[in-house]
C-alpha cells in the first residue's frame, strides 16, 4: 500500500496495489457470504440495520447465538446424501412447514443442508407460539426418531360403554366397570406437521380400528409435547 500526500488539498492520499486475482476472489466470496448472511437474516424478522451488523459474524457465531448445532441434526447428513433434485424439494417442505413464503422457500431450498436446517431452526424459535406452524411450539427430539415429527401425546381415556367391548385393552386385565379412566402416553411420529384435530383422530382410530373396540368413546385430559428433528 502506497502513501501520498495532495500538497493542493492537504489531504493524504492511499493507492491501493493493484488486485490480484487470488484476492479478488476472497473479495468476491466474502461479498457473496455476506448476502447470504444478510438475506438469511432478513427473513428470520432482522431489521436491515441489524441483519448489516449481524452478517459480518461467522456462520458459527450466528449458529450459537441462535442455539443451533447442526452436529446434532441427524437430518443434515440424510439430505446431504439426497440427490440434489429431491433434496430441493425437501428442502423446500422444510422451509414452508417452519413458516417460510413460498418465495423465500424457493430462494433458500438449494442451499447447504446446514444452512437450511438453521433457518428452520431459528426461525421456528423466533417466532410467536400463535404464530407457528400449525400452533405447536416445537422442541428437539429426546432420541432419535425416523422422520422429522414426533408427538408424546399423554391422555385418558375413558371407558364409559364397556358393554360394547369386543376386545379388553392391553393395558388392562379385564373389561373395566363403567367410567374407568386409564392414562397413557403415546409417541406418534410422522414426516409432516399434525395438527390437533388430526392427533385426536389418529388416537381414536388407534382405540377403536379393525372392528376392536374397547368400550371407550373418547378421551380427554390431552397433552401434547411435539418435537421437531430440525431443532436443537
Amino acid at each position: 500500500m502506497i502513501y501520498n500526500v495532495d500538497t493542493d488539498l492537504n489531504m493524504e492520499v492511499i493507492k491501493l496495489p493493484k488486485e490480484t486475482k487470488k484476492q479478488r476472489l476472497q473479495r468476491e466470496r466474502r461479498n457473496k457470504e455476506r448476502r447470504e448472511k444478510y438475506d438469511f437474516l432478513r427473513s428470520l424478522g432482522y431489521t436491515a440495520k441489524e441483519a448489516r451488523k449481524l452478517r459480518q459474524r461467522s456462520w458459527e457465531r450466528l449458529y450459537k447465538e441462535h442455539g443451533y448445532d447442526p452436529k446434532k441434526v441427524k437430518t443434515i447428513k440424510n439430505l446431504e446424501h439426497t440427490p440434489p433434485k429431491e433434496r430441493y424439494k425437501d428442502q423446500y417442505h422444510m422451509l414452508r412447514q417452519a413458516g417460510f413464503s413460498s418465495k423465500q422457500a424457493n430462494k433458500f431450498k438449494s442451499k447447504r443442508p446446514e444452512q437450511v436446517a438453521f433457518l428452520v431452526n431459528a426461525k421456528i424459535k423466533r417466532t410467536p407460539k400463535e404464530l407457528k406452524p400449525v400452533g405447536w411450539d416445537y422442541h428437539p427430539f429426546d432420541k432419535h426418531y425416523l422422520d422429522d415429527y414426533a408427538y408424546r401425546v399423554t391422555f385418558t381415556v375413558v371407558y364409559d360403554k364397556p358393554e360394547q367391548a369386543t376386545e379388553i385393552d392391553k393395558d388392562l386385565d379385564e373389561i373395566p366397570e363403567v367410567g374407568f379412566r386409564q392414562e397413557k402416553t403415546w409417541t406418534i411420529v410422522s414426516d409432516r406437521p399434525l395438527t390437533a384435530d388430526e392427533i385426536i383422530d389418529i388416537i381414536m382410530d388407534r382405540i377403536n380400528s379393525n372392528g376392536k373396540n374397547y368400550g371407550a368413546s373418547y378421551v380427554e385430559e390431552i397433552s401434547v409435547y411435539p418435537m421437531m428433528s430440525y431443532l436443537t
